[in-house]
C-alpha cells in the first residue's frame, strides 16, 4: 500500500510541476469493480461486484488527450460468505492517457490507456490466529466513457474500464465529477 501511494505522489508531482498553462483537472469518483474472466472464482474467488472509491489529477496535454494520474480503492466481496475470510481489498496507483474522439459538443466521448501498480489483499481470521495474504501486481488499463460539461469549470463522467493483473480481472464501472483548476 505505502509503495502504491508513492508512486501515486511521485507521479502527481511530476506532472503537477510539468504542467503546461491548460487548466488542470481534479476528479472525484465511486463505482462498483465487477470481476470478469478466467480469474473469476479462481485465486481469490470473487464473483460480484463490490464498490470503489477515487481520485485523479489530469493535465490536458492539447485539445484531445489528456494526462493523469490516479490512485484508487477496491472492494470486492467473496463468492463464498465465509466468517474468517475478509473481502478482497485492491489499492492501485496508475498513470493513464485520455484521448477525446469527439471534442466538439457537452458530450464528449473517450478512449482510456493505462498502466499501474495494484496491491491485491485480504485478511484470514482463524481461530488461532490472522493472517494477511498481500501481493504487488503491474496493472493494464483500458476502457471508455463520455464526459458531460454543463458549464465552464465542472465535468460530470462515467466510464468502463477493462482492469487486468496477474491475479485478478475485472471491469471498474464508476462516475463521478471532475473540475478545472
Amino acid at each position: 500500500m505505502k509503495r502504491v501511494l508513492a508512486y501515486f505522489t511521485m507521479a502527481f508531482l511530476t506532472v503537477g510541476l510539468a504542467a503546461p498553462s491548460f487548466s488542470n483537472e481534479l476528479s472525484v469518483f465511486g463505482g462498483s469493480p465487477i470481476p470478469h474472466g478466467a480469474n473469476v472464482g479462481g485465486d481469490y474467488g470473487q464473483k460480484s461486484g463490490g464498490w470503489e472509491a477515487g481520485a485523479s489529477y489530469g493535465v490536458p496535454l492539447n485539445g484531445r488527450f489528456t494526462f493523469y494520474v490516479e490512485g484508487c480503492y477496491h472492494q470486492l466481496p467473496n463468492a463464498v460468505r465465509l466468517d474468517w475470510l475478509s473481502p478482497m481489498k485492491v489499492a492501485e496507483g496508475s498513470a493513464n492517457l485520455k484521448i477525446f474522439t469527439c471534442n466538439r459538443h457537452a458530450l464528449k466521448p473517450y478512449l482510456l490507456m493505462g498502466v499501474g501498480l495494484a496491491e491485491i489483499s485480504f485478511l484470514v481470521d482463524y481461530a488461532t490466529t490472522q493472517q494477511t495474504s498481500s501481493s504487488f501486481e503491474p496493472v493494464l488499463r483500458c476502457g471508455a466513457g463520455l464526459d458531460y460539461t454543463p458549464g465552464n469549470k465542472m465535468t460530470i463522467f462515467a466510464e468502463a474500464l477493462a482492469f487486468e493483473s496477474v491475479n485478478l480481472s475485472m471491469i471498474p464501472v464508476r462516475a463521478g465529477i471532475r473540475f478545472s483548476l
